[in-house]
């Protein structure tokens, strides 16, 4: 595949092509050839969003080279033009079944461009997993919403909770080997693709049984309530009792970190809420003195900590793909 682009010096110079090679080469290996002949075009201009896709054709905002600092990914032109690669074969070559199966094609992109940023840097990887956890506060809607609004009301909503909740956490349920499977099940065709078709290949290929699942994370009404956990360590610091106090029909399994007073201070604690209930105590051995618990440091499940809440009702829930004008 060769890439041809209309560009400025400062987007040019921004594009690290031997990257961006690799990510292409982790999709043909994944999901088969680039599926629009020999050419992908890329163009950059002023754009309503960061960046949009068409069969052979991308699209990038020309902002992107100004907000390197500051985003809520580590790179946003690299993200950006890696999750729109991703679409040539997630959305374009197998598309969507119905408005409301959005979520999947744009979970996907993400999803892939986090793995793919996983294998060369885990730290950027984590920055995209903790950039969903920000997307997903104040979202008004389910990745699925029942009551079906227009689509530029909801769609915006998709691109936190749709990632975390169909790929990152099933991969933290099962492996992420497991769900490039079921992904491999349902991309690399010309088809048309539905999200309870995406959740079939996920229990396919992981094994688990996502029924109850889907009901109470992926389809709904309303503004969705993500889960809150309190946290207390015991006085002898053998024990942390967990409780899931908020949304506990939403289980999630994550991990604590312990952390002391010294930068190598931190044990990592497991809670699996699905497993083990909303309610338990878990036995530790840190070898320092605790001074302080973060809930969900590796950004595996859409669970804060109780005293996080969500965005002051005068803020308004920002579409996180809109061009950063």
């Amino acid at each position: 595949m060769t890439v041809y682009d209309r560009t400025d010096t400062g987007i040019a110079a921004g594009i690290d092509a031997a990257y961006h090679a690799g990510f292409v080469a982790m999709m043909e290996q994944n999901f088969g050839p680039y599926p629009f002949g020999a050419d992908l075009r890329v163009l950059v201009a002023p754009t309503y969003w960061a960046g949009f896709e068409h069969p052979g054709n991308i699209v990038i905002d020309d902002s992107l080279k100004k907000v390197q600092i500051g985003s809520a990914y580590a790179s946003p032109l690299a993200h950006t033009l890696d999750h729109e690669i991703a679409h040539q074969w997630a959305g374009d070559q197998t598309t969507i079944a119905d408005t409301y199966d959005f979520v999947w094609k744009e979970s996907m992109a993400e999803y892939l461009a986090f793995v793919y940023e996983a294998s060369v840097d885990p730290a950027i990887g984590l920055k995209t997993a903790d950039a969903w956890k920000q997307f997903s506060v104040g979202a008004q809607y389910f990745p699925v919403p029942g009551e079906k609004p227009a689509l530029f009301d909801y769609y915006g909503d998709v691109y936190g909770p749709g990632p975390m909740i169909l790929f990152r956490q099933i991969e933290v349920l099962s492996s992420r080997a497991n769900v490039i499977t079921a992904l491999q099940s349902v991309l690399g065709t010309p088809r048309a693709l539905s999200v309870d078709e995406v959740v079939a290949a996920l229990e396919t290929s992981t094994g688990l049984d996502l029924g109850a699942y889907a009901a109470a994370w992926i389809h709904g009404t309303g503004a969705p309530v993500f889960p809150q956990v309190d946290v207390a360590v015991a006085v002898d610091a053998t024990s942390v009792h967990v409780v899931q106090i908020v949304a506990p029909e939403r289980r999630c399994k994550f991990h604590l970190a312990l952390r002391g007073a010294q930068p190598t201070d931190e044990l990592l604690v497991a809670v699996d809420t699905f497993t083990g209930g909303i309610d338990q105590t878990l036995a530790i051995t840190p070898a320092f003195a605790v001074t302080n618990v973060v809930v969900d440091p590796l950004r595996e499940c859409l669970m804060t900590a109780h005293a996080i809440t969500a965005a002051p009702t005068n803020t308004p829930h920002r579409n996180p793909w809109l061009a950063p004008q």
